[in-house]
């Protein structure tokens, strides 16, 4: 079997499939905006909504003495 070496882009090539990349990881970061809230991301979320915390586990908080 012989090993071929793949094809070398031209500048130009290099230049649209530089900007093609880019443009594709735009697309990606706005549809990652377009969920920030929704349910599908809210495992991402930092920390929960006070409507979210069980009272019952709660940590009691240490007094200092």
């Amino acid at each position: 079997m012989n090993a071929t070496t793949p094809p070398t882009a031209t500048p130009d090539e290099a230049a649209k499939l530089v900007e093609q990349a880019r443009h594709e990881a735009q697309e990606r970061v706005a549809e990652l905006h377009s969920e920030e809230g929704s349910v599908r991301s809210e495992g991402a979320q930092n920390s929960p909504s006070p409507e979210d915390i069980d009272p019952a586990k709660v940590p009691v908080p240490r007094r200092s003495v």
